[in-house]
């Protein structure tokens, strides 16, 4: 892509070609702001920006299974170290103190429960994080390294115009003062 930006004459239909060749998410980002090529450079990054941000919404909701399951686990954890309570004191009431070995039943399904809910949650989050990371540091790398491309998209001029918008606007002038 920074070839073609700092190229001495880019296309649009060389970036379109380009894009075309990739589903990545930065293709369809660069997309959005070839449909308004030509115009102010802030009608252009507002285009690729939306679309930007469409992108890391998707990308996110890929997370989101995990981050569930990391605040799910602990809970699901906890119910059962309330219920290996509950058999620990149910057997302790039943049986009276003097039944240890019944009481360390309920006390071992708490303590297993709690185990399991923790095993699950903490590399969970742990991943959710690290790909929460990854999609926010690929999204800041591509907007410095979309930054020429953006100022570049702005003096291509689109399908409908037969010059670049600078040539056109001094063309329109000149007719005017002529």
């Amino acid at each position: 892509m920074s070839e073609l930006s700092s190229s001495s004459r880019p296309t649009l239909k060389a970036f379109r070609e380009l894009c075309g060749n990739y589903k990545a998410p930065v293709a369809r980002v660069v997309e959005a702001g070839l449909e308004r090529c030509g115009r102010p450079l802030t009608e252009i990054e507002k285009s690729m920006e939306d679309r930007a941000a469409r992108e890391i919404a998707k990308l996110r909701s890929g997370i989101r299974p995990l981050q569930t399951v990391g605040s799910i686990a602990p809970l699901i954890g906890l119910l059962g170290t309330v219920v290996g309570m509950i058999v620990a004191f149910r057997t302790a009431s039943q049986a009276g103190l003097g039944r240890g070995e019944r009481m360390a039943e309920g006390i071992y399904l708490a303590l297993t429960t709690t185990a399991a809910g923790l095993t699950i949650a903490i590399p969970t989050l742990l991943l959710s994080a690290v790909f929460t990371a990854r999609v926010e540091r690929f999204f800041r790398e591509m907007a410095e390294e979309l930054a020429p491309t953006i100022l570049c998209l702005e003096k291509i001029p689109s399908d409908n115009d037969s010059q670049p918008a600078e040539t056109t606007a001094g063309t329109a002038t000149e007719a005017a003062s002529g």
